[in-house]
């Protein structure tokens, strides 16, 4: 891929990162009474950021393309789980929700299952 297309697809990668971190905000903005719940409240904690990992593991992948998956894994995992982090303190300001270690573990758990996924698929595509 040429220079001009990885940084490109690097911008739109970094974009859409944030942009996931923005919808993962707004969902804690909610009040307890308005948020949804039709499935047990770990599943969507695990699935929301599971994206943001995946989309930080692409992003930096992207953006690093000489580092290790393990390393490129271990950033996305720090950084996802830190992000977990402060929107559970977050909630802690929203009327009706509150701050919880076992959303912050069920979140750190997802970046960790996308980190191993993504880095065990590129490891054995590079062998190849």
């Amino acid at each position: 891929m040429p220079e001009k297309q990885k940084q490109i697809a690097a911008y739109i990668l970094w974009l859409a990162t944030f942009a996931w971190a923005g919808v993962i905000f707004y969902f804690s903005t909610m009040t307890g009474s308005n948020v949804p719940s039709v499935l047990p409240d770990y599943i969507p904690h695990f699935m929301e950021y599971a994206i943001l990992a995946a989309l930080l593991w692409s992003s930096i992948r992207v953006t690093k393309k000489q580092m290790p998956p393990s390393l490129t894994g271990l950033w996305a995992i720090c950084l996802t789980t830190i992000y977990a982090a402060t929107d559970e303190w977050h909630q802690s300001f929203v009327p009706g929700r509150n701050m919880d270690v076992k959303d912050w573990a069920v979140d750190t758990l997802a970046a960790i299952v996308v980190a191993a996924i993504l880095g065990y698929v590129t490891a054995r595509r590079s062998r190849k």
